[in-house]
């Protein structure tokens, strides 16, 4: 871009800018007693890719002419460093003078002083690290690109490349004082040594990266696990937390709408967590158990309430509202521990504005025969059902689809009406609710409701029916595992069990390309649990509930106080070729130690290797395979037998092995215990031995 000359430019000047008037592109020197000669610039700049810099270079004035702005400048020149004053390092400009001019002097500058160019830079989105962009330029006349005094300029930005990320796992870890934590790194150069270390005072850590909790901390004193390889590092955080102080309650949201449930804004979240003396949960706490108390049981429904077992330190309560606002109140107190409260509003709804439609189940087959209903609520503003309404009439018309659905009947609301084509009725506290039955020809089906006031709007709704063929497979529609193995609490088919491990899998009948049959019904359905899977852990998996067939799904329900990775359970039904689904549930944290020996009986003259096994248990007795615990196999009693694997070792999933063997031909009967060689465990249940017979 060439600026106009400045009006009062001295002849000199005019005549130098007249006599070359195109872009220079070999270093075409101005004279007529302009001259320049470096003096400084800026130091190199490291601007990440998105980011903006700013570079500055000095030049003093050697010449007999004045610069002015907007005449001389410090100009663009490409890598080559003869072409100047042409456009370089487009994607760079941030508001240069113009594209072949990154800057112009501020004031004018006189023979015999520095002359400051500033200017800006934004390094493109996306750019790879470590690029490096240079910056060429030299002092000159703007409108021609005649330099004053071949000399050169750059400036370098580099994209500063990444540090390298090494990576600790687990990310976060919550311990007990005295139990282990083993961490791991990745990400180092190959054959980098790795050294750790902690920060916080709340460990210690070996050059294993196994990590042992000596004191507790909290949110205000942070701890971390720290790996170092060749000046780089990576952390984790810890919370060491000691053992239950009290119990701390928490509500979300904490205002919700009396509308008894009948929207996600009707229902709160209470937490209630067991923590130690600096408020830190007690990540292993499985007991005791809390008595949860609804204390507004007019105002709200809770559940789970009365005796409930905590789960990894916490239990969850969901809140229900019913039709009648005010204050709701949930009380949790434990044996040996401070109690807790808390307190939330509910609201009533605000005034009817609008209708929402909801069919609660879509797709269904077209066979003729399958229902779902279209449920209308009269609501607030924010979507509160209005349960106070008991008078706008809802009506709803088919308005697309009259050959794939029809309106059958009303199933909830006053002063029903109904057509195949319309039906209206009445809303009964807010609600009118109308079946609707597929035909025999797939396709779409438009609802539009409509109300007879005209200050609530009205709405629509789709229904999807399929073509689908007869039943032909189960399939697995849902399966809410995994849970944590749990001996207390209910676990049937109701909404919300109190029991953790409650497990929900619902089964359903499709065709033989997997469409959902919807209008199957009353048809039972066998399930087999795996014997070797399901069972001989702290307790069998256990069937609570099960139903039969109901458009198109039976629900099934399961609890288990043993831990099972992969309990296998299969569904049959006459006719139908079946489906299996895996369930999960896992132990609870560390309470005590088992041991056991193989061979634990050794007949005369026998002399094998005896494997002996220490396993962590939780209060249930199941294997607590997540963590690491020094332990130690010890002789309380009997001298047959040796152990050839002497001192602590470290778990691994939960189980720890030690080599004995016979002594010569000793006979007699040993007593092995399993000792834990550093912290504490709770010891729900007492430590269990076992016994070596040498004949």
């Amino acid at each position: 871009m060439h600026k106009a000359l400045r009006a009062g430019l001295p002849l000199a000047a005019a005549a130098a800018l007249l006599v070359l008037s195109t872009p220079a592109t070999a270093n075409v020197v101005a004279g007529n007693g302009y001259s320049s000669s470096y003096a400084g610039e800026s130091a190199f700049t490291n601007v990440d890719a998105g980011g903006s810099g700013q570079a500055s270079a000095i030049f003093f004035n050697s010449g007999t002419q004045i610069w002015y702005p907007g005449v001389v400048g410090l100009l663009v020149c490409a890598p080559d460093k003869v072409s100047c004053n042409v456009p370089w390092n487009a994607a760079f400009n941030k508001g240069w003078f113009s594209p072949t001019a990154y800057a112009t002097v501020a004031t004018a500058v006189a023979p015999g002083q520095n002359a400051f160019f500033i200017y800006s830079f934004t390094v493109p989105t996306g750019t790879p690290a470590g690029t490096v962009t240079t910056f060429n330029g030299d002092v000159g006349l703007i409108a021609t690109g005649a330099v004053l005094r071949p000399e050169g300029y750059f400036h370098v930005n580099a994209v500063p490349t990444p540090p390298l990320s090494l990576t600790v796992s687990p990310a976060v870890a919550a311990v007990a004082v005295g139990s282990y934590q083993q961490f791991v790194v990745t990400g180092q150069p190959a054959g980098a040594p790795v050294t750790w270390s902690v920060t916080g005072g709340c460990g210690a850590i070996t050059a294993a990266g196994l990590f042992v909790a000596t004191a507790m901390n909290s949110s205000s004193q942070p701890c971390s696990a720290v790996a170092s390889a060749m000046g780089w590092k990576g952390s984790a955080a810890i919370t060491v937390y000691g053992p239950v102080a009290q119990l701390a309650c928490s509500v979300t949201p904490s205002r919700i709408a009396a509308d008894g449930g009948a929207t996600t804004g009707g229902i709160a979240t209470a937490r209630i967590t067991f923590k130690d003396s600096n408020g830190s949960v007690v990540a292993n706490a499985y007991a005791p158990p809390i008595n949860v108390i609804n204390v507004t049981p007019s105002l709200a429904q809770m559940s789970p309430v009365g005796t409930v077992a905590p789960s990894a330190g916490v239990v969850t309560i969901t809140i229900t509202s019913t039709t009648t606002p005010g204050d709701i109140q949930l009380s949790a107190s434990a044996a040996g521990l401070t109690g807790c409260n808390v307190v939330l509003t509910s609201n009533p709804a605000g005034v009817a504005t609008k209708t929402v439609a909801t069919i609660l189940q879509s797709p269904i087959a077209a066979d003729n025969l399958s229902t779902t209903t279209l449920q209308v609520d009269v609501t607030d503003a924010n979507g509160v059902r209005v349960l106070s309404d008991n008078l706008t009439q809802l009506a709803v018309t088919l308005q697309s689809g009259a050959g794939t659905c029809r309106l059958v009947s009303i199933s909830q609301g006053m002063n029903p009406s109904v057509t195949s084509s319309f039906a209206s009725a009445v809303a009964a506290q807010g609600r009118a609710a109308f079946t609707v039955q597929s035909t025999g020809a797939p396709g779409r089906c438009l609802f539009v409701v409509t109300t007879n006031n005209s200050s609530i709007a009205g709405t629509s709704a789709t229904l999807t029916t399929q073509t689908v063929g007869a039943p032909a497979r189960l399939a697995i529609l849902s399966n809410d595992s995994p849970h944590p193995a749990s001996s207390i609490g209910v676990c049937d088919l109701g909404s919300s069990p109190s029991d953790p491990s409650c497990t929900k899998i619902v089964v359903g009948v499709t065709d033989a390309n997997g469409v959902l049959v919807t209008g199957d019904s009353g048809r039972g359905i066998v399930l087999g649990l795996s014997q070797s899977l399901c069972s001989g852990a702290g307790g069998d998996v256990l069937q609570r509930g099960s139903t039969s067939t109901l458009g198109g799904k039976a629900t099934f329900v399961f609890s288990s106080a043993g831990a099972y990775g992969a309990c296998a359970i299969t569904f049959t039904s006459a006719s139908l070729v079946g489906v299996s689904a895996t369930a999960v549930w896992t132990a609870g944290s560390a309470d005590h130690l088992s041991c056991a020996l193989s061979p634990n009986t050794l007949p005369t003259g026998s002399n094998p290797i005896i494997r002996g096994t220490v396993s962590v248990r939780d209060a249930l007795n199941n294997v607590v395979t997540a963590g690491t615990f020094s332990v130690a196999l010890t002789r309380t009693s009997g001298n047959a037998t040796t152990l050839l694997t002497g001192g602590a070792q470290y778990t691994a999933g939960g189980t720890a092995g030690f080599d004995l063997v016979r002594q010569g031909s000793s006979i007699g009967v040993d007593v092995y215990a399993p000792v834990l060689t550093a912290g504490t465990l709770p010891s729900l249940l007492p430590n269990t031995t076992c016994t070596v017979v040498a004949q």
